[in-house]
């Protein structure tokens, strides 16, 4: 069984007042017979003011086509992963809370 890595380098938001501190962990790893929608990491960060945080990405590498989808604090596959189709093994993600 084939795994895929994926390496998630945090971006904190730039715009005025706290930034938020991630608490989630940096890397997942993903079958190759993982459907599509399936939600495989979560994220976590908190506000030093209290407030609430959503996440969204800013790039992924490959980026086309996209693999990968934020869907509230989870991230989940938007497409298949076939290593039979593809060589590509990791996937670089910056995420924004």
């Amino acid at each position: 069984m084939s795994v895929l890595s994926f390496i998630l380098p945090y971006s904190n938001s730039t715009t005025t007042g706290a930034v938020p501190s991630f608490t989630s962990g940096t890397t997942a790893s993903i079958s190759e017979t993982t459907v599509t929608g399936t939600a495989f990491h979560n994220l976590g960060a908190t506000d030093s003011d209290g407030g609430s945080v959503s996440f969204r990405f800013i790039s992924q590498s490959p980026a086309s086509p996209a693999k990968f989808g934020v869907t509230g604090s989870s991230i989940t596959t938007t497409q298949t992963f076939d290593y039979e189709v593809t060589s590509d093994r990791t996937y670089n993600v910056v995420v924004r809370s």
